[in-house]
């Protein structure tokens, strides 16, 4: 079906931060997509975000916004623990849906995430952007191909200086109970990625441990407040005959990280902000320097590859919904597919609780 006339996407979001910071300025990018609709924590905070941004409408609640008949897509990008409420809203308004990672906060509460039913022809995405990026889909197809052999062995490190300052306000990303922590922001990244790159295999075991790193915060009327939720973690997991260590941090003190390696028996592939993706074969080394569709900006380090990477998993939902090529959408990750991530997340924070392996056998314990 050719793409409808003039038409273009309509968006609301559900929340004023990732959705603002991320969502926003990636549907803007792809020419075809417009952010109409907004709600946050109050009817005021949406009213100011909204004209601010030169977001049209400003809804008092996550409610009328999902009622509104003329949008298209709606984005969950409120903080986690409000996904389900507001999730539970977007499903049972027939419209196409992107949830913010991780959807939920463990496999128990995603079982009933997947219990509330949805439409046939809906869409229901969760937002790990990173395999919609050029780089990573080459590395990706590299891997399918055998160019690399066998793989044996993967590392993925992030990292970000946001939070090593004890300044730094207390709020819910500092407290575990609400959803806060890196295991779960950035975590949910990584190991999708590990499941993306080695096409779907899955993790046997998991060691790791977790650290809050500042112990205290104070928030924003100077009470304190003791940090439960952590600022880095490290991980081994054991995937088929892959060893894949995760690391992040968002409390480094240098720069901005976001290292892949990956070494396999005829070869090896590395990919960093800086050097992007370097392969090396018997055949000898070679980079890949600008993949079909890649964002310019992001060659050239002028925008994150979290930013860039939404703005191709935004054209390829536009082309789904307005071309009807839902083949776009080929590599998505969708609320259906998050059951081994959550299990995975889950025996991280198990790991780190019991300092033992947790085997992925049986259901992880999740609290």
């Amino acid at each position: 079906m050719s793409s409808t006339s003039g038409r273009r996407l309509r968006v609301g979001l559900i929340g004023t931060g990732v959705g603002i910071r991320t969502y926003l300025p990636g549907f803007a990018a792809t020419g075809r997509a417009d952010v109409v609709a907004l709600s946050g924590s109050s009817a005021g905070r949406a009213r100011e975000v909204a004209a601010a941004a030169g977001i049209p409408t400003a809804y008092d609640n996550y409610r009328q916004l999902c009622a509104d008949p003329s949008l298209d897509v709606i984005c969950v990008a409120s903080p986690n623990q409000y996904h389900y409420e507001h999730y539970l809203a977007a499903a049972a308004s027939g419209k196409h849906v992107i949830v913010e990672k991780p959807a939920a906060h463990d496999a128990e509460e995603l079982a009933k995430f997947l219990e509330i039913p949805t439409a046939a022809d809906q869409i229901v995405l969760v937002d790990h952007q990173l395999r919609f990026n050029p780089y990573l889909r080459v590395l990706r197809d590299r891997i399918a191909s055998g160019e690399l052999g066998t793989p044996y062995h993967l590392r993925i490190h992030q990292q970000g200086v946001g939070l090593l300052s004890p300044d730094v306000p207390y709020s819910w990303r500092f407290d575990a109970e609400r959803g806060g922590g890196v295991r779960l922001a950035m975590g949910s990244h990584l190991v999708d990625l590990v499941e993306f790159l080695l096409g779907g295999a899955s993790t046997d075991t998991v060691f790791g441990t977790l650290d809050v790193v500042v112990p205290t915060r104070r928030d924003s009327a100077g009470r304190t407040h003791r940090v439960s939720a952590d600022s880095a973690f490290s991980s081994v997991h054991r995937v088929g005959d892959v060893t894949a260590l995760l690391s992040a941090s968002a409390a480094a003190a240098s720069e901005n990280l976001f290292d892949v390696d990956l070494l396999g028996s005829a070869g090896e592939a590395h990919f960093s902000l800086t050097d992007k993706l370097r392969l090396t074969t018997s055949g000898g080394h070679r980079t890949v320097d600008r993949p079909e569709g890649v964002d310019p900006d992001e060659v050239h380090n002028r925008t994150s590859v979290f930013k860039s990477s939404f703005v191709q998993l935004a054209r390829a939902l536009v082309s789904a919904v307005l071309d009807d090529q839902r083949e776009a959408l080929a590599v998505g990750s969708f609320l259906h597919d998050q059951m081994p991530t959550a299990r995975v997340l889950d025996a991280l924070l198990e790991s780190a609780r019991t300092g033992t392996s947790v085997a992925l056998g049986e259901p992880v314990r999740s609290s």
